[in-house]
């Protein structure tokens, strides 16, 4: 596809290939617009890629209103650094590996590929590791503003090098849910601008998260066994441990939760522990356990260090 453009408002593009789909302005003399694909008010674009090795490359930008952008791969989807993804209030869901056939089913971000959802939420599914240049959006969903699953695979940032943070879904409600097999930022620390977190890896490799402000955490489970595998949650202001939800937890490993700041503190409302490793809770500020919870390793040393107050 060389171009794709819907000039007339609530209008959408859809196409179902039987093999590869690649958007690519080059060599195109003379393109409406820089976008590769556009619609605006409530029209849709809808892309699908069909049969063994039917891949989705996107390398040139793609742009709509408040409608959806869904891409349906049955291998993998990847993306140049020119192929962001804009929306001012539609959902984007992108979804690789959809059926069993032995394919790759890898979904690929490039340092400095953006996909920014406006308003509208964002949920992307593979079979193999999910790579993220920055994904963003303003969804206040309490249930999930941002959904990221791979059922082999882990959640690996792209790069640097462009200065993007790998998530941000900052709103008061959103919730940001993670569900990982290999590690989430494990080769290399995950930046985050989140307002709730829940995360969970089941077999192998970190979880290494670097948050720029304050954090609610409703889940941070850590399952791995192959390996001690660690679990590390840096965070530039409070760190909150959710009542009523799931807490921090891991299996070997050490569990490390760090507070930065001169006013931040970690309040402990649920249980953070471990049956196989150490685990360091430190904050600049204070650090509050309340009375029913518990910080808890059967198996290292525990070590907690405030610069003010500890209350537990």
């Amino acid at each position: 596809i060389y171009q794709a453009i819907q000039s007339a408002a609530d209008t959408s593009i859809q196409l179902i290939a039987g093999g590869k789909v690649t958007l690519d302005l080059e060599g195109f003399a003379s393109p409406a617009t820089s976008y590769g694909m556009q619609v605006s008010g409530t029209g849709t674009i809808s892309l699908d890629a069909n049969g063994n090795a039917s891949d989705i490359e996107i390398n040139d930008a793609i742009s709509s209103g408040a409608g959806a952008i869904t891409m349906t791969a049955d291998d993998s989807i990847s993306f140049t650094a020119e192929g962001d993804i804009t929306s001012t209030d539609g959902t984007v869901k992108l979804t690789a590996y959809v059926v069993d056939n032995g394919s790759d089913g890898a979904l690929t971000m490039a340092d400095g590929t953006v996909i920014n959802a406006g308003a509208g939420a964002i949920d992307i599914d593979a079979k193999a590791d999910i790579t993220l240049g920055s994904i963003q959006t303003t969804n206040n969903t309490a249930t999930s503003a941002v959904a990221i699953d791979t059922t082999q695979g882990g959640l690996i940032d792209a790069g640097d090098s462009a200065g993007d943070i790998n998530i941000v879904a900052d709103s008061t409600n959103a919730i940001t849910t993670i569900n990982t097999v290999t590690g989430i930022g494990s080769a290399g620390t995950l930046e985050t601008t989140i307002s709730i977190l829940a995360a969970h890896n089941t077999y192998s490799g970190n979880i290494d998260i670097a948050e720029t402000n304050a954090i609610s955490i409703n889940k941070l489970d850590q399952d791995g066994t192959t390996d001690p595998v660690d679990v590390t949650l840096t965070v530039e202001g409070t760190i909150s441990i959710i009542d009523g939800q799931s807490g921090v937890t891991a299996t070997s490993g050490t569990v490390t939760i760090d507070a930065n700041g001169t006013t931040s503190s970690i309040a402990v409302s649920e249980d953070i522990s471990t049956t196989g490793g150490a685990i360091i809770v430190s904050a600049d500020d204070d650090i509050t356990v309340d009375a029913e919870d518990t910080i808890s390793s059967s198996g290292g040393n525990i070590t907690i260090t405030a610069d003010t107050d500890i209350v537990a």
